[in-house]
Order: structure tokens, then C-alpha cells, then sequence
């Protein structure tokens, strides 16, 4: 008698993350997570919570929370009562690729904001304090991508940490339009329900 070989548990490698990170970055967090998802099966954070391109087809018996309409495709917020108190597995992990993705994306923005602004006849990109905030956030983002790079899951807490970090400074060189139902504003909100979700055990308000 045969017994065929149990398949082996979806697992987030290097080759997986950088994808779903470039995917993030490049196209935002609707294309990433839709990778994630295919690569990865369902995955549910510890409060029941998922997040989940709009494109793809409704989780099963799944409550849909809220919509988040971003530019470059709209993420829904699902809940299901039946995950509760589950592991995220590797999701936790591959979620942290697409946040420094999608950090990577914002400082873009900002980045981009700040160049098209002036003090007297200067972009503000080419003031100290503000180039110092530019190069300070890409450090942080350098810095994730190598602990989840060379230290996977144990480099999961100081690589969230350093993408809050990048974030926090993305939205102070944006103002107050990265806090407006806009492009930035909305991709701040992406990350911080991803963290939310995957990384925490309650979904923001």
C-alpha cells in the first residue's frame, strides 16, 4: 500500500517576497496582495480579519467591513467569525514584504511632493532638514528589507518597526495632504490596516 506524500505548507521565500514587495511598490497594495494570495492560499490574522484585492472573489461566509478605494485598485476588509484566535502563519511574514512595499511607494510620493514644492527659489527637497527626512526613511526601508531578507521571521518585529518609522516620515514631508481621503492618505491607511490585521490582533478604527 502507497501512501501519497503530504504537500508541502505554502511558505514565504525570498523569491515570494521580493515579488509581492515589487508588486506593492511598483503597482500597490490590490496586485500584491492578489500574489500573496495566490501563492499563499486564504490567510486570516489573529482577529478573524483579512484584506483582499475587491477583484477577487468574495471570501465564503466572510462579512465585508469596509472598502478602501486606492488609485491602482480597491482592498476590502473581510471578517470571519470562524478564524478568530488563529495563526496568520505565513502571511504574517509576507504581509511585511508588501507593508515595505508599499512604505517604499509612499516615500515616492512624498519624495515627489517635496520636489515639487519651493522655499524662495529652492525645491523643498534640496533644504537639509527635508533631505535628511528623505534619507532617514530610505534607511529604515533599507534596513527591512534586509532583516526580512536575511532573518525572515525573526527580523519580522524590528522590520515593522522600521517601516512605521518610514511611514511616520513619509506623511510629516506630505502634510496634510497625506492625511486627506487621497492617494498617500490612502496607502497610509493600506499599511496600517495590513499591521492591523496581520500583525496585531484588532483591525483599527
Amino acid at each position: 500500500m502507497t501512501t501519497e506524500p503530504l504537500a508541502a505548507a505554502p511558505v514565504v521565500d525570498i523569491e515570494l517576497g521580493l515579488r509581492v514587495r515589487a508588486l506593492a511598490r511598483d503597482t500597490g497594495p490590490a496586485a500584491a496582495l492578489a500574489e500573496l494570495h495566490s501563492a499563499l492560499g486564504a490567510g486570516w490574522g489573529p482577529g478573524g480579519h483579512t484584506l483582499l484585492p475587491r477583484s477577487a472573489p468574495d471570501p465564503s461566509d466572510a462579512v465585508l467591513l469596509l472598502t478602501l478605494a486606492v488609485d491602482s485598485g480597491d482592498v476590502g476588509v473581510w471578517l470571519d467569525e470562524r478564524e478568530r484566535d488563529g495563526d496568520a502563519g505565513p502571511w504574517s511574514l509576507g504581509v511585511a514584504w508588501i507593508r515595505v512595499g508599499l512604505a517604499e511607494r509612499l516615500l515616492r510620493l512624498a519624495t515627489a511632493y517635496v520636489s515639487g514644492r519651493k522655499r524662495g527659489s529652492q525645491p523643498l527637497s534640496s533644504v537639509s532638514a527635508v533631505g535628511v527626512m528623505i534619507g532617514d526613511a530610505a534607511g529604515n526601508l533599507a534596513e527591512a528589507n534586509l532583516l526580512l531578507e536575511h532573518d525572515g521571521e525573526a527580523g519580522l518585529p524590528r522590520a515593522i518597526t522600521a517601516v512605521a518609522d518610514a511611514q511616520r516620515t513619509s506623511l510629516r514631508m506630505l502634510g496634510a495632504s497625506g492625511f486627506l481621503d487621497e492617494e498617500p492618505g490612502r496607502l497610509g491607511r493600506a499599511i496600517d490596516l495590513l499591521g492591523d490585521i496581520f500583525h496585531t490582533s484588532e483591525v483599527g478604527s
